[in-house]
């Protein structure tokens, strides 16, 4: 995760607690910008102290384990919690989590998914810039 963005973040007023386990994350992050949390996404998402202040943003290497800590972060408190994926595997999701009656309608019906502002966002800078403008917009409108 680039610093530039993890910066962007904290001059914004968020703390960051970072997820991921995978081999050498340590290496690619800026330490000084972020709390990192080394456990299984599961894991860490189960344990993790959520409350009605907290921003969760969903964006793993898999869409497969999005939808896991979905699942988990949907039924704790959030002051916003959205997740990544084109408009189909949002919609399978979405559709797979009703049927198997893992969510209900209402829980899902506060997950931003596909996450962030709604413009023709392509590369993982501008989808980045799409996540910090619903998360701004999240932020002032609760003030």
């Amino acid at each position: 995760m680039e610093k530039y963005w993890l910066n962007m973040l904290r001059i914004l007023g968020f703390a960051i607690t970072l997820i991921d386990n995978r081999e050498g994350i340590e290496n690619d992050i800026a330490q000084d910008l972020v709390k990192l949390d080394s456990r299984t996404y599961a894991e860490a998402a189960k344990d993790f102290n959520f409350n009605d202040q907290s921003f969760i943003v969903i964006v793993t290497p898999k869409h497969k384990y999005d939808e896991e800590i979905l699942e988990i972060c949907a039924k704790k408190p959030s002051a916003y919690i959205g997740m990544i994926g084109s408009k189909i595997k949002v919609a399978k999701a979405r559709k797979r989590i009703i049927e198997e009656k893992i969510l209900t309608e209402k829980e899902l019906e506060k997950v931003d998914m596909p996450i962030g502002i709604k413009f023709n966002a392509q590369t993982p800078e501008e989808i980045a810039i799409s996540i910090l403008a619903k998360m701004i917009d999240v932020k002032n409108s609760s003030n």
